[in-house]
């Protein structure tokens, strides 16, 4: 069976301050790599791939420690495609 996920940052990489993400799989496990400046807060929600379009779930908060930063989403595990992005947080 093959399972999709994608990854969406929604900001502008060209301003100061804001991320880039991509995403990999480290097994079966989502991997989303972000790269921004270290010290800044940023979101990372999911919302399945089936089902209600703004039923948006926060994942985590997270602060970059460093320029390029692992994020392993091992709650995707069994569970249906999923969607995600990155937003800066307070």
């Amino acid at each position: 069976m093959r399972r999709l996920f994608t990854v969406a940052c929604l900001c502008l990489s060209t301003l100061p301050g804001f991320a880039q993400a991509t995403l990999s799989f480290a097994g079966r496990i989502p991997d989303v790599q972000l790269t921004g400046t270290p010290g800044l807060n940023y979101r990372l929600d999911y919302i399945n791939v089936y089902g209600p379009t703004n039923a948006w779930v926060q994942l985590t908060t997270l602060t970059l420690t460093n320029s390029f930063q692992h994020y392993l989403d091992v709650s995707a595990i069994g569970q249906p495609p999923r969607l995600y992005r990155l937003v800066p947080a307070p």
